[in-house]
């Protein structure tokens, strides 16, 4: 008898052990199985799709202290205290974007960004090349048509006038704000697409002279494709620092990746909007 009970609680106690692990292996596989379903692309628990699905909006620098219940980590900022930290950056761009362009002619479109409230915009001659006007379209405005008041094709930059308004401007940077490794960022209309303008971000790669087209030049690994022409490169404080002019195209021997290059400001405020006041410069000169 006695016998008899030892093998049985020794029975129950085999029992409990091996329910106790399939158990825990059940919680184990839908633990898993919860974290696989991101990236298998099954469909989520509401309870997933409720944190994920909601993106709270919240203003520059003031992020707030918890979100979803979780509280927000705050890491170390990388840049000098005088930069602004990562919220601070996209209260910059938030406040240039509306000033950013889609430029289109009759065959070419691209992006501008107009520099001061009176309507001038900025961009590339390429897009407007040999065509005496272009269609301007400033976010939430109907289409206007922009007269092009200067047209340097050396140093591949143009001006356009839009019709009597006020209108949302860019701030121009100086040189002093070009440095190797300095964050960059591009907007415009990447081909050409419908919707906002895009922003990519970089850094600067290289500071180069052209002296035979008379221009210095940025160089960044911000993505930019056909479309980015004309449109702005800026600084993290929002300021435009360059005009996207060019990317370096594939070679049949191999790919590139992360080369494209921008007018710099130093060139734009120097060898182009100087020559303003002059009688030639709202002519069609090509230099």
């Amino acid at each position: 008898m006695l016998g008899a009970r030892d093998s049985d609680g020794g029975r129950l106690s085999s029992l409990r052990t091996v329910a106790a692990f399939t158990a825990g292996v059940a919680m184990g596989i839908g633990v898993l199985g919860a974290i696989a379903w991101p990236v298998g692309g099954a469909t989520l628990p509401d309870s997933f799709k409720v944190a994920r699905e909601t993106t709270p909006e919240f203003p520059a620098g003031n992020p707030p202290s918890q979100l979803a219940g979780f509280p927000v980590a705050r890491s170390t900022p990388l840049y000098d205290s005088d930069s602004p930290d990562q919220f601070g950056m996209a209260s910059n761009l938030k406040k240039v974007k509306p000033a950013v362009v889609r430029v289109s002619t009759k065959s070419v479109a691209g992006s501008g960004v107009i520099i001061d409230t009176a309507g001038t915009v900025l961009t590339s001659a390429h897009i407007v090349n040999e065509d005496e006007v272009a269609t301007v379209l400033v976010e939430g405005r109907e289409p206007l048509i922009g007269t092009v008041s200067r047209l340097d094709m050396a140093r591949d930059l143009a001006l356009l006038k839009l019709p009597p308004g006020v209108y949302p401007s860019a701030e121009l940077g100086t040189e002093s704000n070009v440095f190797l490794g300095a964050p960059v960022y591009a907007l415009g209309y990447p081909l050409n697409m419908a919707g906002a303008a895009t922003v990519t971000g970089g850094i600067v790669s290289r500071y180069l002279d052209e002296p035979e087209l008379g221009r210095k030049v940025i160089q960044t690994d911000a993505a930019v494709n056909i479309g980015n022409s004309g449109g702005p490169i800026v600084d993290s404080m929002g300021r435009v620092i360059g005009i996207t002019t060019s990317i370096l195209g594939d070679y049949p021997s191999r790919r590139t990746v992360g080369i494209s290059f921008a007018v710099s400001i130093a060139t734009i405020r120097n060898q182009f909007l100087d020559q303003i006041n002059d009688k030639q410069a709202m002519t069609r000169d090509v230099e």
